[in-house]
């Protein structure tokens, strides 16, 4: 079925915002590269589910034989903030764990704990591979610790196995165990991950690094085999960027294959953030194409991708920007006929404010309208749920803007980010807003095409 036609009163603002860059390249989906004689979309093999696990079924997302929508919320920090090492941290993730189900939320999106020992950068502390091969007891404990926790309470989690970004070790990190000496930070955040971004994307094509990263997920997931709470997911916004295209989606055609035999019946995704740009050596298709992906992922951040300040919360156009890149993320993987999560969305707070307490008017709304849309294609797409980035709980910064400093509490915010920006506290009144969505039936009536 084709994705629902908008509001025409919407058309002529949505044709200017797309003139406008909204979704830089968006607009070109480069061929498929398949094999002579492969199929447009191979067919994805027979899974079997764990009782009371996630599945997928009529292209949807399915538990217990039922339907089953996403009410998520990204929790980044749960495993690191679960270690005993960490004073209050765990008695902190359970309280957190009874906000988020008070407000309807089935599924938590986890970092599973971070590689290295902040050699370059300044990264997460403590992580669960301080060393290449090394896997730190307490975090490995803190991991088992917060998935019996989700499954007590019949939540489920992705498990999020490492990040294209520096800023909890990642793929940055791997590279430099394998010898390969990064750029050097730049003044500002964005210049540092732009820099980034070539040196990390050379990441697929270097054995040793892919090596070291393959081991950590057989080291890790088979201990997870029999979790009904457990989706795996490769890397947070991993990208090829340019010339590393070709040797990124074998890598995840890979890297999914692998997670599948370790664990074949839970659910893999990418963490793909979708389509970016030219250059940026993402595609929402081929990023997907693997038959041992069963989720489609994209994120939201157009009010950030502005940066820092150039188009203030409540702009009309963000509303616009994201009916652009939802719809368009979610036509395409309908046609592919796999489920689609909005696994990332953020806004900022009222005047770029940043000091807990600010109110949030604008959010809200943006909120408001991201959940009505996903709520509207779910009855005739694949669209199955969405997950804000992400829960601060009561834990806060303690020198906004500045970035995270080792010794801080660990919010919702990325850890180069300026702090508060991003994360929702205990007490927003955007909570009100996520709740009475997630009260909301979602009626799904997609069926298989054949």
């Amino acid at each position: 079925m084709p994705v629902p036609a908008r509001p025409p009163r919407r058309r002529a603002l949505l044709a200017a915002a797309a003139s406008a860059s909204v979704l830089p390249a968006c607009a070109v989906e480069p061929p498929l590269r398949l094999p002579p004689g492969r199929p447009w979309i191979p067919a994805r093999p027979p899974t079997p589910v764990l009782p009371g696990g996630l599945g997928v079924g009529d292209e949807r997302l399915v538990k217990n034989g039922r339907p089953f929508f996403i009410h998520g919320f990204n929790h980044w920090a749960a495993a690191t903030l679960a270690r005993d090492d960490v004073p209050g941290g765990w008695d902190g993730v359970r309280r957190d764990l009874d906000d988020l189900q008070s407000i309807g939320t089935n599924v938590v999106r986890v970092f599973c704990g971070g590689e290295g020992p902040n050699d370059f950068y300044p990264s997460l502390a403590p992580t669960l591979q301080p060393a290449p091969g090394e896997f730190d007891p307490k975090g490995v404990a803190a991991l088992h610790r917060l998935v019996e926790e989700l499954e007590r309470r019949d939540l489920h989690a992705i498990l999020v196995l490492t990040n294209f970004h520096p800023w909890s070790g990642g793929l940055p990190q791997y590279m430099t165990w394998a010898d390969r000496a990064p750029p050097g930070p730049a003044t500002t955040r964005w210049m540092t991950n732009y820099r980034l971004w070539p040196f990390t994307s050379r990441f697929y094509e270097v054995a040793a690094a892919t090596a070291a990263f393959a081991a950590f997920v057989r080291f890790l997931v088979p201990q997870f085999r029999g979790s009904r709470a457990v989706i795996w997911e490769l890397c947070n916004e991993a990208r090829g960027f340019d010339s590393q295209t070709a040797p990124f989606d074998t890598w995840i055609a890979r890297t999914a294959a692998l997670v599948k035999s370790l664990a074949p019946a839970q659910l893999v995704t990418t963490g793909s953030q979708g389509n970016l740009g030219i250059g940026e050596g993402n595609s929402v298709v081929h990023d997907h194409e693997s038959p041992h992906v069963d989720v489609v992922t994209f994120h939201l951040w157009p009010p950030f991708w502005d940066q820092d300040g150039v188009r203030p919360p409540g702009n009309p156009q963000d509303l616009d920007s994201a009916e652009v890149r939802i719809r368009w993320h979610v036509e395409r993987a309908t046609k592919i006929g796999k489920p689609v999560v909005l696994e990332a969305f953020a806004y900022g707070r009222d005047g770029f404010g940043l000091e807990p307490g600010t109110p949030t008017r604008h959010r809200d709304r943006y909120f408001d309208f991201v959940y009505g849309l996903c709520h509207q294609l779910a009855a005739d797409t694949t669209m199955a749920g969405l997950l804000p980035w992400a829960w601060g709980g009561d834990r806060r910064p303690p020198r906004p803007p500045e970035p995270w400093r080792p010794g801080d509490p660990l919010g919702g915010d990325a850890l180069d980010e300026p702090q508060g920006r991003a994360s929702v506290y205990r007490g927003d009144s955007t909570l009100a807003i996520i709740k009475a969505w997630a009260a909301r039936p979602v009626t799904g009536t997609r069926r298989k095409s054949t």
